[in-house]
């Protein structure tokens, strides 16, 4: 805590012997008093300020004339903060570089990004995410209904998959919404490479359904591939009558590699991005350290992305670049999901490096895109 030349003054005249006063005059105008005050300047300049600075130095949020020093330490002297910055920014990334060996968690990734691109306040850092039941939504494919099927009939219903990799662990779930006896449906799944899964009569038990959701669910599909054309043959066993319902649908969704080496469309719960909002933003902000740093600190499963657009997008609208044109060049995006949930003409990591520009504006401007997507 700095401590004033007047306090230190007294703090010397103190030490001296009681009764001293009566000796020397000690009143602040005195040559005496002056002579201490002389001393205690000193003292205060190379004893109490020196160990304030001390304090402050070994802080990175208040570092001074050591902050060169900090930057060697955090490997920061060639940034252009480090360069050209004024000393907040050099302090801000300091304090980033710092946070970024805690946990890679909201509150620390908020912190660490936060600080970097000037936040007052890191925790008000936006933090967008793949919403998971929107995927799952984007992943279900609809089954038209039918209505009157009566004498044992045998209803068939293809469906394209356009997504790749391989089925993810959960394997597919295939929702029929029907009135029925439970005991005479028997349903047979066919994926792309010919494996079938067999739900036999019985396999839902007794009792009549009217409108009801049935679920058949098979996890050992796990690993197939899901590319291609899944068909689904509902039989009705027992010649009671069989009618499917609006709001049927086969959810399946793709993880890992697929055959062009990239990831299955499942894989979009793992992208994530932080907004960078004009209005919070510190002034001349180095992006290129942000996306460096979410690099580093992002978990490894997952795709870490600086998005600078709006976070507003159109209902409706299919649209890839919301307010861009043709001629606009993407930058960083995530996956946001459609309502309109139509079929993927473009996969999300066609354009995720660097370089894939051109090739994506024409897949998504020729093509209705089935994801729409955030830009920086």
């Amino acid at each position: 805590m700095a401590i004033s030349l007047r306090d230190v003054t007294a703090l010397l005249l103190g030490q001296l012997p009681p009764g001293i006063e009566r000796l020397y005059d000690l009143r602040s105008s005195s040559g005496i008093y002056k002579l201490y005050e002389a001393v205690a300047a000193s003292v205060k300049k190379y004893g109490h300020d020196l160990l304030d600075k001390l304090e402050k130095e070994t802080d990175p949020s208040q570092v001074d004339e050591k902050l060169p020093d900090w930057e060697i330490a955090m490997g920061l002297t060639t940034t252009r903060a480090a360069l050209y910055g004024i000393k907040a920014q050099r302090r801000g990334q300091v304090l980033s570089r710092l946070r970024e060996f805690g946990a890679a968690n909201r509150d620390g990734i908020r912190s660490v990004l936060g600080t970097l691109l000037g936040y007052a306040d890191p925790g008000e850092l936006i933090i967008v995410e793949c919403d998971r039941k929107k995927l799952r939504d984007a992943h279900s494919y609809t089954i038209a209904p039918t209505v009157g099927l009566g004498g044992g009939p045998v209803f068939t219903r293809t469906i394209t998959v356009t997504d790749d990799g391989k089925i993810s662990k959960a394997g597919f779930t295939l929702v029929l919404v029907l009135t029925t006896s439970k005991q005479s449906v028997q349903v047979v799944v066919t994926a792309p490479d010919a494996s079938t899964y067999t739900f036999a009569a019985g396999y839902l038990g007794n009792g009549g359904v009217i409108q009801e959701e049935l679920y058949f669910r098979s996890a050992t599909a796990a690993g197939v591939a899901i590319n291609g054309t899944w068909t689904i043959v509902i039989t009705d066993t027992l010649f009671v009558g069989l009618s499917i319902h609006v709001g049927s649908y086969l959810f399946v969704e793709g993880t890992g590699r697929d055959s062009k080496d990239r990831d299955g469309l499942g894989s979009a719960i793992f992208h994530w991005g932080v907004w960078a909002d004009p209005a919070k933003v510190g002034p001349d902000v180095d992006y290129d350290a942000v996306l460096k740093t979410i690099d580093r600190i992002k978990p490894a499963h997952s795709v870490g992305r600086l998005l600078r657009s709006s976070l507003t997008l159109h209902p409706t609208v299919l649209q890839a670049i919301p307010g861009d044109t043709v001629g606009g060049i993407p930058g960083q995006c995530i996956p946001v999901y459609n309502p309109m949930r139509l079929p993927p003409p473009v996969h999300p990591s066609d354009f995720s490096e660097e370089g894939d520009e051109e090739e994506f504006q024409v897949a998504v401007y020729q093509q209705q895109a089935w994801f729409q997507f955030q830009f920086v």
